[in-house]
């Protein structure tokens, strides 16, 4: 590779003349060509997943300081923020389960899980703290600058904002489970319970805070320790509301109102096969919500004068309550289970825009990307918003597998109609407003394969169908016309072929790579389509036998094709002088995509979140969050990118 570099230096102004003119003049994937030299590396610091199943996320706890700002822990370090509309994953910085998340003010957020992790947010991003635990962080409490956290060996203190200069010290030594808090006071329970008046813990039982006898006959530490399972939570400064469970009888639930001045039981009412998990109550209300196990489905109450009322909620299995008054309650729990309610009605919230794989990226001038799936494109614009439009279906099921443009007014998104008799190449046009039909329609009833690939050059647009045969749109004469069929040239059996099984890309009109697996790689120079024959690119290897190639993309003088063997991925380089053959032994791992911003800066992927970066010099597997395919990728530059992928499957990277 030391070669390629001292002929890129000795041809440097040659290169950027060419840059130039194909960002002036040429639109091959016009995102291809908003280059940046820098090669800034995709990293898990700074990859954010936007959409897809966050592998079946178990959220364990929500805090919010706001509608439009809520913060969500889930295992595997996920962290998750709600502005009011979506969902978006930020950057933890750690793959340890979190338990729970706290704050003051938008500013000022902790979480905290396993092996003693605690995380603090300061508004713009999450740093890591350090704590002299290594046991399980399960509670969390904060007010100004004063942070709880309780573990089994105790509770944990940290009495410094942000915590970087705070040093965490121990309170208790007793096995804690929940902090209980309403507004400024703070309980702690579990076989131990303490009041925090602000400076001190009192030991509710040794000072009297909690009735030690009197509640079924029985001691109330020793009720909670032996037959019964007890979830406390803190109404007010005066009222304690206990979930027990008897163990020794199944299905007997109890919810206790307890009188803290008084020490007296104000209720206890029966909740047969309810099985409360999380509790909560406005400021100064009377009116309680439970998330319940309620046999044989969930549900949500709220509570009033002990009267329970069902509120309906989205099936789920629900780990945590939370909300800000009766008008926004948020409702946490397994398999990525997010619901918002308003007093009236329940909104589920996911983070995945869709289920179905996403094929196809662009991102345009005005800093917009698009991504397509069936029937949709999805749009995210340059604050984080995102919307979806649809292409016209007339009554069958279109689907989209690539999309491209000049701006957001002006785009072009191709696939095909699987619910049909014959599957047409379809082609749309979006203004800005509307989707429009533009298909081919003159020799239709020829060809009856959907459509792959698309780009532009000049005015004119180019398409590759599923056999490898370009379609070429006279913008000057509004036709189409077929250029070619390559499958024709191969001289084995045609078989179906996928969509991340065909590729080209076009450094002029009369310079085409055409690729398709299981027949190799094509050349269109302006008249025809031929098979490449990789003369003068001074390679050993004969790639006409080389026959799963499926990806091609270029820049400048610089041409990488991609594929696989059964013994790994296999990525053929050409510098514009020679060639050079990467040979990976990765068995099972299949490329899909090569895409960059420069000679300098180039990705490839495939199957299962494989991911290679070039740099100029090297190429190097990168290891990230990523595990499904990634079909596709786009960017602006180096330090800002998305890749698309199975499973509705978006990421951010953004240095």
């Amino acid at each position: 590779m030391k070669a390629s570099m001292l002929f890129r230096i000795s041809r440097f102004g040659l290169l950027l003349l060419y840059a130039f003119l194909v960002i002036t003049l040429v639109s091959c994937r016009g995102d291809s060509t908003n280059a940046s030299s820098t090669s800034a590396v995709i990293n898990d610091a700074n990859l954010t997943k936007l959409s897809g199943n966050l592998t079946n996320a178990n959220i364990q706890d929500i805090w919010a300081s706001s509608p439009s700002n809520a913060f969500l822990v889930s295992d595997d370090g996920i962290i998750l923020h709600y502005d009011g509309n979506k969902l978006e994953q930020m950057v933890s910085g750690t793959n340890a389960d979190l338990h729970r998340v706290w704050g003051t003010n938008s500013n000022n957020v902790m979480a905290v899980g396993e092996g003693g992790t605690a995380l603090y947010y300061d508004g713009s991003r999450w740093s890591i703290l350090q704590t002299p635990t290594q046991e399980s962080l399960n509670a969390l409490w904060g007010e100004g600058s004063l942070w709880l956290a309780a573990s089994y060996e105790g509770l944990w203190v940290l009495g410094s904002t942000g915590g970087s200069a705070g040093i965490w010290q121990s309170s208790t030594q007793s096995e804690i489970e929940t902090l209980l808090h309403q507004h400024s006071i703070s309980a702690v329970f579990q076989l131990d319970s303490y009041i925090y008046d602000g400076s001190k813990f009192k030991h509710v039982f040794n000072d009297g805070v909690l009735p030690s006898t009197g509640i079924v006959g029985t001691d109330l530490h020793n009720e909670c320790s032996s037959t019964k399972y007890c979830l406390p939570y803190l109404m007010n400064e005066s009222t304690l509301y206990l979930f027990t469970s008897d163990q020794l009888a199944d299905g007997l639930y109890e919810l206790w109102e307890i009188d803290i001045t008084s020490r007296a039981i104000v209720s206890s009412r029966r909740l047969d096969y309810t099985y409360v998990v999380s509790m909560w109550s406005a400021p100064g209300s009377l009116q309680l919500y439970l998330a319940a196990y309620d046999w044989p489905d969930n549900q949500v109450y709220s509570m009033t004068n002990s009267v329970l009322r069902a509120l309906s909620p989205p099936e789920g299995r629900y780990n945590q309550i939370f909300g800000l008054d009766s008008s926004h309650i948020f409702l946490v729990g397994e398999n990525e289970f997010f619901s918002v309610y308003d007093g009236d009605k329940w909104t589920y919230v996911t983070a995945s825009l869709t289920a179905d794989d996403l094929h196809g990226a662009f991102y345009s001038p005005e800093e917009s990307f698009y991504t397509v799936a069936k029937e949709k494109v999805y749009m995210r614009d340059s604050s984080g918003a995102w919307t979806i439009t649809e292409v016209p279906e007339e009554g069958y099921v279109v689907n989209l597998f690539d999309i491209w443009g000049t701006s957001d007014n002006s785009l072009y998104a191709v696939g095909g109609y699987t619910e049909r008799c014959c599957d047409f190449c379809q082609v749309f046009y979006f203004n800005g407003a509307t989707w429009s039909d533009m298909s081919p329609r003159d020799y239709q009833y020829y060809y009856i394969l959907p459509c792959y690939k698309i780009v532009g050059i000049n005015d004119d647009l180019y398409v590759l169908d599923e056999r490898a045969s370009l379609h070429h749109y006279d913008a000057s004469s509004s036709s189409w016309r077929i250029i070619g069929n390559s499958y024709t040239l191969d001289d084995r059996p045609w078989t179906w072929a996928q969509r991340h099984e065909v590729d080209f890309w076009a450094a002029d009109a009369a310079h085409m790579y055409l690729v398709r697996y299981d027949a190799g790689v094509f050349f269109y120079d302006g008249r025809q389509i031929s098979r490449h024959d990789y003369l003068g690119w001074g390679l050993n290897t004969n790639l006409n036998e080389w026959r799963k190639v499926r990806a091609v993309w270029g820049y400048g003088d610089h041409v990488f094709l991609g594929g696989h063997t059964d013994a790994g991925p296999r990525i053929v380089h050409f510098n514009g002088t020679s060639a050079e053959l990467i040979e990976l032994e990765i068995p099972g791992v299949q490329l899909h995509k090569i895409w960059g911003t420069s000679a300098e800066n180039v990705y490839a992927m495939g199957s299962n979140g494989f991911l290679m970066h070039f740099d100029g010099n090297n190429w190097t597997q990168l290891s990230t969050k990523i595990t499904k395919d990634i079909y596709d990728m786009t960017g602006y530059e180096a330090g800002h990118l998305f890749t698309v992928g199975a499973g509705g499957d978006i990421y951010e990277f953004n240095e």
